[in-house]
């Protein structure tokens, strides 16, 4: 490897690469023409190829030769051919000592391995590789990367190069197993940076490259949605980076106005960006652009996970929740406040700096989540914020297993909430007994990127009264920071039949007199009982007496042809109510109602 710390890295846009989980014939030319070009390479010359996988961003791949003779991108474009193109402008000098910092290992190729048949139908079922995906997703989530570096060697050496992983951090027994069984016949081995040298002969570095290859399709299966996709300009595409705009669905979802007001970004700009996205799409953009976005993505089942944009009544929604008066007076009341400071702001009014961070507290079914989804709506269409996006997340997704990813994963929680809210379901959850471990650290975090992300980020912290007042003591700094409580009260009984009514309705049900009554009795009960679901529990008595609706209707050989779908006071009989509350916190005797 070359001493000099900084090397030029072309990188390869894989737009041109259609992923269908398939093997695709093309990867073996590619390998052979990388290999063949390793041929000719000078004593201590290295060409690498770089695929470097995280969670904030989408892949990128590279490839590099480690030259003070400048290589021709005509030359890296003709070894991919149609699978991957060069991107000049956005090549990246890369400082190689930054490996120095991390845990490497190397992959080499076990002694005994000598069925090459079997390597090669192993090879071309890579894509049905169980284990494939997996290691995907996990090298994903821990930062890391995988460089495949070719040397120079003559005819007496037979190791023509080295396959490197490197993270920011050791890795688990399970990751290294599960790499060595999509790697074949290969084991890996912690090694310093500077005592990399090739160990790995043609036809086995001829089978990983192909696999390397393999990785860079599926990556760009799941990157669909990115920016990289439309090939802009190096300025357009840096100004949005630098703005943490990094998928389309953001960019089609944003007005001109709102593009406009991006530092750096100018009417030339923004019409390449709009040229981009029509060349694109095939769409005219206009006014209902974002619609004609959404056929074609769901046309093309591109982004399965991406929110409908619906033109809603948020306020009238909000006041046709069922009980919650608290609640919903102070959502109102927020709201308003944000609408008066927008026009106040549009009015050229300078106004202090504030967030509309928010804290839900109640139990569990009091429709905690639905008004955050409400809101979100509104402070979007007010323009607080860019979109109605809400991202749900809990302690699995912001508390890692390891020391050091706990970080990465809180900020990847808030790069996927950019521009909307941020809703921390069970926040109480991050608390850990003592100080100082995973739980702080997230906390931690929190604060920090929430005084990052406060000028276009909402975050809304859920759960428990008793265990939110804990959370806040927590770090100084949090409270501070969410100025506002929504206080979600329990239902009534009055309230929970209501519910119920309407969750059969929904389901195209209703209920018959004699069924309303022992309903009621089972919300009476409920109501007193610790275990309280709530709007949950009513959506689960509904769905059980719907159970026995369809078995005793539907259970037997022959079907009446004239079923009315009301739900009777058998239906109802046989569900314990304990069964239909909160999970979380069952008491250990359970309780059956009678079937009086």
């Amino acid at each position: 490897m070359s001493k000099r710390n900084e090397i030029r890295k072309e990188y390869l846009s894989a737009t041109s690469i259609v992923y269908t989980g398939a093997f695709n014939g093309e990867v073996y030319n590619v390998c052979d023409r990388f290999m063949s070009y390793a041929m000719y390479l000078k004593a201590d010359e290295t060409l690498g190829l770089e695929v470097t996988m995280e969670d904030e961003e989408s892949c990128k791949n590279y490839i590099y030769l480690d030259s003070d003779k400048e290589t021709s991108i005509e030359e890296f474009d003709w070894i991919f051919s149609d699978y991957a193109k060069v991107v000049p402008e956005k090549h990246i000098i890369s400082d190689q000592s930054q490996y120095d910092n991390r845990v490497n290992y190397k992959l080499e190729t076990l002694k005994y391995s000598n069925d090459a048949e079997r390597r090669k139908q192993a090879i071309y079922e890579i894509c049905k590789n169980e284990y494939f995906q997996t290691m995907c997703e996990e090298i994903r989530d821990a930062q890391g990367n995988i460089r495949i570096m070719m040397k120079a060697c003559d005819g007496n050496n037979q190791n023509v190069g080295s396959v490197i992983f490197s993270f920011p951090q050791k890795i688990s027994k399970k990751l290294k197993t599960v790499i060595t069984m999509v790697f074949q016949d290969s084991i890996l081995k912690e090694i310093d940076e500077d005592t990399i040298t090739s160990g790995i002969g043609k036809e086995e570095m001829r089978d990983y490259i192909i696999v390397l290859l393999k990785v860079l399709e599926s990556e760009q299966n799941k990157d669909s949605d990115s920016i990289d996709n439309l090939n802009l300009g190096v300025r357009s595409y840096n100004v949005l980076k630098k703005a943490k705009i990094n998928t389309i669905s953001t960019l089609m979802g944003m007005r001109d106005e709102e593009l406009l007001s991006i530092k750096n970004l100018g009417r030339k700009q923004l019409e390449e960006i709009k040229e981009k996205l029509s060349d694109k799409f095939c769409i005219q953009l206009d006014d209902d652009f974002g619609k004609e976005y959404e056929l074609y993505l769901e046309s093309e089942n591109i982004v399965e996970d991406i929110p409908q944009i619906q033109k809603s009544n948020y306020i009238e929604q909000l006041q046709n929740l069922i009980g919650i008066k608290s609640a919903k007076e102070q959502a109102r009341r927020i709201l308003a406040f944000a609408k008066m400071r927008k026009i106040m702001q549009e009015k050229g009014e300078q106004l202090d700096p504030i967030t509309l961070n928010m804290e839900f507290i109640g139990n569990p079914g009091t429709a905690k989540t639905t008004v955050a989804r409400i809101m979100a709506g509104v402070l979007s269409e007010i323009g607080i914020i860019n979109n109605e996006n809400l991202i749900e997340v809990g302690r699995a997704d912001l508390i890692a297993q390891y020391v050091g990813q706990t970080g990465p994963k809180v900020k990847t929680a808030f790069n996927k909430a950019k521009g909307g809210v941020l809703f921390i379901d069970e926040a109480y959850s991050l608390l850990e007994y003592g100080r100082g471990g995973y739980g702080d650290e997230a906390i931690n975090v929190i604060v920090q990127e929430m005084e990052n992300n406060r000028q276009d980020t909402i975050v809304i912290f859920a759960g428990y009264p008793n265990e939110m007042e804990k959370f806040f003591s927590r770090n100084p700094g949090l409270r501070s920071r969410v100025p506002f409580t929504l206080k979600f009260d329990d239902f009534s009984v009055d309230e929970l039949m209501d519910i119920c009514e309407l969750e059969a309705s929904k389901r195209k049900f209703s209920i018959d007199t004699k069924a309303n009554d022992k309903l009621r009795e089972m919300c009476e009960y409920s109501k007193r009982n610790i275990d309280n679901g709530n709007g949950r529990f009513c959506r689960n008595i509904i769905e059980k007496a719907i159970l026995n609706f369809a078995l005793r209707n539907y259970g037997c050989d022959e079907v009446n042809e004239n079923i009315e779908y009301i739900l009777k006071k058998e239906d109802f009989l046989d569900i314990t109510v304990l069964d239909c509350n909160d999970k979380d916190r069952t008491l250990p005797i359970g309780f059956q109602v009678s079937a009086s």
